[in-house]
């Protein structure tokens, strides 16, 4: 098959004509493929600005298009009015769930849930109840201060003291 371009074949209302060339045939007819300005690979891949639609549809005969185009509308079609036929639906990559069996509760295992739920408050509890201190052993209400601590605060008063004294 060898291919060229000519513009008498395009007609000038056709306004996708650059998107489409005629290919010889090897019978000598010609034959309307797509055809897409990819540009020069570079490792293999076009570049970034060529979209995949471009690369899959360049080259492909016009009539191929058509066919397919048919194809699907005639699936479609069947797929809506089909009724009493059953369907069989296929997944790729089914996962099936496996889970465990579920083993039975153990009476010690109840009986610690069951104590757990007797410690609770039984009584629904609002916000401010939630907040308060619960019981329990006296805590500091800030860190104690360390000696050194201590001795700076002693040195700092002093010195304060000094600047607001006043001599008579």
């Amino acid at each position: 098959m060898s291919s060229f371009r000519d513009s008498s074949f395009c007609d000038s209302s056709f306004c996708d004509s650059d998107k489409f060339m005629f290919v010889l045939s090897t019978d000598g007819h010609l034959l309307p493929v797509h055809y897409r300005e990819l540009g020069e690979k570079n490792d293999n891949l076009y570049t970034k600005n060529v979209s995949w639609a471009d690369v899959a549809i360049n080259n492909v005969q016009l009539e191929q298009t058509f066919f397919y185009e048919d194809e699907i509308s005639h699936i479609l079609h069947t797929n809506q009015h089909t009724t009493n036929e059953v369907r069989v639906n296929t997944l790729i990559n089914e996962r099936h769930n496996i889970q465990p069996p579920v083993k039975e509760c153990t009476y010690q295992k109840t009986q610690k849930w069951m104590n757990r739920l007797e410690k609770m408050d039984k009584q629904t509890m609002t916000l401010p109840q939630a907040k308060r201190r619960k019981k329990g052993p006296t805590r500091y209400t800030v860190k104690p201060k360390t000696d050194v601590q201590i001795s700076k605060d002693h040195r700092s008063n002093y010195i304060f003291n000094e600047l607001i004294d006043t001599n008579e």
